[in-house]
């Protein structure tokens, strides 16, 4: 367990710093492997913005930030907008849903989730 620590602090420096090749060369064994939330959040930001040599790719932003969520990875929760009670989180989602991004375009589940963040 150490290693892995060690290895996702090192990814996480590099991260920090912008260096986003040297941090997917390391998050995406985490994340792949071993399932380490914290890692699978920082791809799902990169793949959000293209960062390390990823094209940005929704579908994999979302993907990611699910998996982290599934870990209850709190911050991958506020951008899925799930199980937080957030209206911040609900707010996001339904923009998501309105824009097709990550996600099937569907506006009723854009008004939906704008509902909810309105309550």
């Amino acid at each position: 367990m150490p290693a892995m620590a060690d290895d996702f602090y090192d990814g996480l420096r590099a991260y920090d710093s912008g260096d986003y090749k040297t941090a997917l060369r390391i998050f995406k064994p985490l994340a792949d492997e071993l399932g380490h939330a914290e890692a699978e959040y920082r791809l799902g930001w990169m793949y959000r913005y293209g960062w390390g040599g990823l094209s940005e790719d929704k579908q994999e932003t979302v993907k990611w930030y699910r998996m982290a969520a599934e870990q209850e990875n709190t911050d991958a929760y506020f951008f899925l907008g799930n199980k937080q009670d957030n209206a911040d989180a609900y707010f996001f989602l339904g923009n998501m849903y309105d824009l097709g991004e990550g996600v099937e375009q569907d506006s009723q589940k854009a008004d939906k989730w704008w509902r909810m963040a309105a309550e």
